[in-house]
């Protein structure tokens, strides 16, 4: 929705990011509580390990950030911080999942540090892919060579390794999680006036496609996040 002289220039869109910092809020919150508790955590779960908890809470604030910009201005310096997030919150999945595979191989375990530095490195590498212009005619190509490298290492280590099972709380949060991207993957397709659809892209209506993007896809994150949580290493206790 596009608002003349308003804060954000697409309020429902803008408005909507809000759902991310709440998804920021609730990861920070579990790193606190879970780096306090004396309970024992799952091994290899991300309960276990609160600073990375933390560092999927700072991934998703650069996300939260980057979108709201996006909506607010629709700005090119918005577009890039926001495909920036996006790369970031799919690689920290990738980097926790490859690191757990090699500790249940009997790697020795990754430091905070060592983590930090792992994932500032990727963040580095998919910088450049951030950089293309809408109207560019290879930006969507190279946004979609950027998600799928970025979560690729994750689909292959769980798959190939099998580094961590999910109890059924677990199972269940993925189940959702994938129902919700599929739903808000069909929204964000119909949301584009080149798709025929220009009718439901009324950037006057309060209703957006585009919201319902952000509000299934911010679930989804909370819902994956909460399934790392609970995850062990395969034959672990």
């Amino acid at each position: 929705m596009v608002g003349a002289g308003s804060l954000f220039r697409e309020r429902s869109n803008a408005s909507s990011d809000l759902l991310f910092f709440g998804v920021v809020l609730w990861m920070a919150r579990r790193a606190v509580v879970d780096a306090r508790s004396e309970a024992a955590a799952p091994p290899g779960s991300l309960a276990a390990s609160p600073g990375r908890e933390a560092a999927s809470a700072v991934v998703n604030l650069i996300h939260a950030c980057g979108t709201t910009w996006n909506h607010a201005c629709r700005c090119h310096g918005g577009h890039v911080l926001d495909v920036f997030g996006m790369f970031s919150v799919l690689s920290f999945l990738s980097l926790h999942k490859v690191a757990q595979a090699w500790e249940r191989s009997g790697g020795a375990a990754a430091s905070g540090g060592a983590f930090a530095a792992a994932q500032a490195a990727l963040c580095a590498a998919l910088w450049p892919l951030c950089h293309h212009y809408y109207a560019d005619e290879a930006c969507e190509r190279v946004e979609l060579l950027g998600f799928v490298g970025s979560l690729l290492p994750f689909v292959v280590a769980d798959a190939w390794r099998r580094p961590a099972r999910y109890d059924a709380r677990g199972r269940a949060c993925f189940a959702a999680a994938l129902g919700l991207l599929l739903v808000a993957f069909v929204c964000q397709s119909v949301d584009q006036p080149r798709h025929g659809f220009a009718s439901l892209c009324d950037p006057e209506s309060v209703f957006q496609l585009h919201a319902a993007w952000h509000a299934g896809t911010a679930v989804a994150a909370l819902l994956v996040f909460e399934a790392q949580r609970s995850a062990r290493y395969v034959g672990g206790a």
